[in-house]
């Protein structure tokens, strides 16, 4: 004890003969400590929006099917390439599973969308089924979204940045805008979104045009449009987790046993997410410590 206390005492005296040095060294330990809590606190705060953002956008109650196999923490991007795995075979036998309540195939329309002589550089054009507006939070402008009726029409629904581009603050319903050479009716235009993507879709809704599916055959020769993602609607968030399992055993009995696709929630997206965020700070806390 004697010896502890002795050890103390000169400390202090160290402490004391060279007290600039000794208040450089406390001052640096403590930007230190404040730089690395000020950097979790911020990946902290980042992980919260971004997990806002996609609960946000996607339906809790959503199930996406996309083409090939993506492995954990892979991006979306890949399955895109090459032809897609997924049919409207897959799409029946999704619709038949218990507690579904929607289905919806989403396939991407190559070309441009005008409006006269005004182009929408970039837009996406997605075809899909009235059943889309029920596994996403689609908040309108103005209009409807795709219904039965439109089956087979030439009606399309605006993003609220196409919308934008191609008609300004004007009400674009009842307007027409054309698509390689074919004329298409707006029959309704969603609001501009903070949430720039969806996770499960892959797509922007802000920059997005909707078609009805069967429309879509106009461009592919009458042949049905190549499913880029399935979506399903599960009746209740509780029972997310089991229509997942089988909407995986049901297509894996129509793919010849071959996983060749991929069953996502939002879930699997929120701790994709986390994951990445995590090694981020963890990074940079890292860079932090040693700086």
């Amino acid at each position: 004890m004697t010896m502890l206390w002795e050890n103390f005492k000169m400390a202090l005296v160290s402490l004391g003969n060279a007290k600039l040095r000794s208040l450089l060294t406390m001052l640096g330990i403590i930007i230190g400590v404040a730089a690395v809590v000020s950097i979790l606190a911020i990946g902290q705060g980042v992980e919260q929006a971004v997990q806002t953002q996609i609960t946000g956008v996607v339906n809790a109650n959503a199930i996406a099917i996309t083409s090939g196999k993506l492995t954990k923490g892979a991006s979306g991007a890949s399955s895109s390439l090459g032809a897609s795995t997924l049919t409207s075979t897959d799409v029946t036998a999704l619709g038949k599973l218990d507690h579904v309540s929607a289905v919806a195939p989403i396939s991407l329309v190559s070309g441009i969308m005008a409006n006269g002589s005004t182009q929408s550089n970039g837009a996406l054009l997605l075809a899909t089924t009235p059943d889309f507006a029920k596994t996403q939070t689609l908040n309108f402008d103005s209009g409807t979204f795709l219904t039965t009726a439109d089956n087979g029409k030439n009606d399309v629904v605006l993003g609220g940045q196409a919308k934008q581009d191609l008609f300004g603050s004007t009400n674009a319903v009842g307007h027409t805008v054309t698509i390689r050479g074919l004329k298409f009716t707006v029959i309704g235009t969603l609001k501009t979104s903070d949430s720039s993507a969806s996770s499960l879709t892959g797509s922007n809704f802000d920059n997005a045009a909707y078609l009805p599916f069967d429309t879509a055959k106009v461009f592919t020769g009458g042949a049905s449009p190549q499913i880029l993602r399935i979506l399903v609607q599960t009746d209740s968030t509780a029972n997310v987790n089991s229509v997942a399992g089988a909407a995986k055993g049901a297509l894996l009995g129509g793919h010849g046993g071959q996983e060749d696709f991929t069953v996502l929630t939002q879930k699997d997206i929120l701790s994709t997410v986390d994951t990445i965020l995590n090694l981020l700070t963890t990074f940079i806390v890292a860079i932090a410590s040693i700086s």
